[in-house]
């Protein structure tokens, strides 16, 4: 099945590479204000009404249509009318993909005339891993951060659409948030709690689309967090709807301010930055967008070095752009550059440095806005530490210190050693020690890179393979973890170590030591790069365990076979076909997983977190050991049995927290407990119960002491890309293909 899954894919990239690209432009003419006027005017549902267009604006993205009370007959709003006439519009100018359009009838919003608008007094807190107590001058400041545009659910073309076109091989919907990484990275290092309005996360889940989540629309990333309906389906369309989930999720959360961030596109002559306010939002608006702006203009032509950058100036619009205007706290929308010019615009924003910068003099503005003094504004995350400290040194060569050394897949030095069995045989030692920003919850990773057999001299002998069984050491804020990862099947990949809390009385450090309990001096142990990204920046560690949904534990409880095995594939994981068991017998693991799910109504998505979790199985092929203890469970049987036992275990916790309120575990919703590995947390909701009963250690992120433990949120980690219902092969042939654009 594998075979054919390649043929596809290889023969999807082979159309990628003959179909032409087109530099520039690739949207049709855009309309002006008099031809959106007229056509207007001629539409049967203004004309027929009596009514007539009374002016149309083209202000910056915004296009304003200002239509006279003739078109509502009855003096009320009518959703029919202005979804009809924006998907006209759209299929006649593609309005969608040019312009964020907004409907006013004799000058007013359509709220006056009586579009439903939320009661924003619902609020809510940030979600735990963004509200946490930062150190730095931005401390206890929570800023939304709207990275524009992003994929979206057409109801007209019924397919999921960019909602802009590409220049020169960019496009906002990713740009935005590429850029907006940055901002989140600086103002976190500054103390800020950040509310981010899409995914930010470049290595993230999946989404719903079939592209990475960071792809999506605000309105997708609100779904996926769980959210009110109300802040993600506001509007009469998928579109608008993506719009207000912007304000509308900073309102929910308490923000204390919103930042937008755009890229424009004209028509290929206009050049330099513009940033709005709305005169009808929080009056210390506009006081943000000139703090941002002048920020911005200023280190352009400082610190790019580029003193002609054009400032398009500072802009008022009343109540023309939804995004800023439905905010309740000051709100600025930048449009960073035109992509549509290529210099030096569209060159400027293919510089990862000049993104890096506008990070930067965005997070200063903030700075200067809220009356405090950054220093040493930093958005370079993550932070890579291409070159570890080697015992004994390299020195002057293989013989010398015993390290084979040769350039990696990153342009940097990797470094091999020759395995030793145990303790004492153990010689050589690597050492990566960060100096972190900031104290918080790091992302450990390491690279392994790929590289062909290698001829020692010092012995003399050929090894083919790295080890598989490399244990680093991490020391962190609550002690010292080991991981054990088998680096023989990776090539130029990273691997995910687990998340840590480090603060600044802690030396943080990952080591990696040639003792791999193989055979002496049969294997090599890989050392590259490693990479500590921040997730969260606080300045305690934390047990808040509010990070999954009630329903997360049953949710397609009841999924066909064909959906696990096409997970499977669609993951390139060996378990999609007929396998031999710990035991020699060949099973077919999709069966007996959904199986396992539908015979105790729990998730199947829930027992493949568990495998991946505990051996690693769906992104490496298990062997008959790994097999063995599939589901972590005691003693080791089978797959078949570990499977069938750990789902038992998952519904009878299920069933007994139904029916009495404690799990066979004694763990409560709600009431505090302390975890074998010596931490207290409160299980916010029944899926959290659950997991805690089944995997009883909370791991490190809450600061438990069990050396290599991840605990329930392990799990968690290892479910966030799973997505049975993925049809095949559609879903293959859209990661090498551009998402529809009409």
């Amino acid at each position: 099945m594998k075979k054919y899954l390649t043929l596809f894919v290889s023969a999807a990239i082979l159309l990628v590479l003959l179909t032409p690209s087109h530099a520039g432009q690739s949207q049709s003419q855009r309309p002006d204000e008099a031809q959106i006027t007229a056509y207007l005017n001629e539409h049967p549902l203004i004309a027929g009404s009596g009514g007539e267009v009374l002016n149309v604006k083209i202000l910056g993205e915004a296009l304003v249509i200002n239509l006279s009370e003739d078109v509502l007959p009855e003096g009320v709003y009518d959703e029919a009318l202005f979804t009809e006439l924006q998907a006209d519009l759209d299929q006649t100018f593609q309005i969608n993909q040019l312009f964020l359009t907004t409907f006013k009838v004799e000058g007013e919003l359509l709220e006056y005339w009586g579009r439903p608008i939320p009661d924003f007094s619902e609020k809510a807190d940030p979600p735990a891993i963004r509200e946490l107590p930062g150190d730095g001058p931005l401390a206890g400041v929570k800023v939304a951060l709207s990275p524009g545009h992003g994929l979206y659910w057409s109801e007209y073309w019924s397919t999921w659409s960019y909602q802009r076109a590409e220049f020169w091989d960019i496009r906002e919907d990713t740009l935005n948030a590429e850029i907006m990484r940055y901002v989140k990275a600086a103002l976190m290092n500054q103390g800020a709690t950040v509310i981010q309005l899409r995914e930010l996360d470049l290595s993230a889940r999946t989404g719903v689309t079939g592209y990475p989540a960071w792809h999506e629309a605000s309105r997708q990333y609100g779904i996926y967090m769980g959210l009110p309906s109300w802040v993600w389906d506001g509007s009469n369309n998928n579109y608008n709807s993506d719009i207000r989930a912007r304000p509308y999720t900073a309102n929910y959360y308490g923000a204390d301010i919103l930042i937008s961030l755009h890229n424009n596109g004209w028509d290929g002559t206009l050049t330099g930055t513009e940033t709005y306010w709305d005169s009808d939002n929080h009056p210390g608006s506009q006081a943000l967008a000139n703090a941002v702006h002048n920020s911005i203009i200023d280190t352009i032509r400082n610190d790019y070095s580029y003193p002609g950058w054009y400032s398009r100036g500072v802009k008022a619009s009343d109540s023309d752009y939804g995004e800023i205007n439905y905010a309740q706290m000051p709100a600025a929308l930048i449009e960073l550059a035109f992509m549509d010019t290529q210099y030096p615009d569209n060159a400027f924003l293919h510089d990862e440095t000049f993104k890096l910068l506008a990070a930067n003099a965005i997070t200063e503005g903030i700075c200067d806005f809220w009356g405090v003094t950054c220093e040493n504004v930093n958005s370079e995350l993550p932070q890579v530490l291409e070159t570890p400290t080697l015992t004994p040194t390299y020195g002057s060569g293989m013989c010398d210190s015993g390290w084979y050394r040769y350039p990696n897949q990153r342009g940097q030095y990797a470094y091999l050693a020759l395995n030793a069995t145990e303790q004492a045989q153990s010689v050589h030692k690597a050492l990566w020690q960060p100096n972190l920003p900031v104290s918080g919850e790091y992302q450990l990773e390491v690279f392994i890179p790929n590289h062909n057999p290698i001829s020692w001299s010092c012995p003399d002998k050929v090894i083919n393979w790295d080890t598989s069984w490399a244990t680093y050491t991490i020391t962190h804020a609550n002690g010292v973890s080991e991981k054990s990862i088998n680096q023989a099947p990776l090539a130029n990949e990273w691997v995910n170590l687990g998340i840590f809390h480090f603060d600044d009385e802690t030396v943080a450090s990952i080591s990696l030591s040639d003792v791999t309990h193989e055979a002496y001096q049969t294997i090599t142990v890989s050392a590259s790069a490693a990479r500590f990204t921040l997730v969260g920046n606080a300045g305690t560690q934390f047990y808040n365990t509010a990070w999954l949904d009630e329903g997360w534990v049953s949710e397609q409880a009841d999924a066909p076979v064909d959906y696990i095995r096409n997970f499977m594939i669609f993951y390139d994981s060996c378990l999609a076909d007929l396998i031999p068991d710990s035991d020699g017998v060949e099973i077919d693991i999709p069966s007996l997983i959904q199986q396992a799910a539908v015979a105790n109504q729990i998730s199947p998505k829930l027992l493949l977190a568990v495998m991946e979790a505990e051996q690693g199985a769906l992104s490496q092929c298990p062997d008959a050991p790994a097999l063995a203890s599939l589901m972590g469970l005691e003693p080791p049987s089978t797959a078949r049995d570990q499977i069938a036992a750990a789902a038992i275990l998952f519904g009878t916790a299920l069933d007994n927290l139904t029916t009495s309120g404690a799990t066979p575990n004694g763990l409560v919703t709600g009431v505090p407990k302390t975890t074998p590995d010596g931490v207290t947390v409160t299980p916010a909701n029944n899926a959290l119960t659950i997991l805690f009963d089944f995997q009883q250690n909370a791991g490190v992120v809450w600061g438990g002491n069990i050396a290599g433990e991840s605990g329930v949120q392990g799990i968690y980690a290892a479910y966030r890309d799973f997505h049975l219902d993925v049809p095949l092969p559609k879903e293959i042939f859209n990661l090498f293909f551009p998402a529809y654009v009409q």
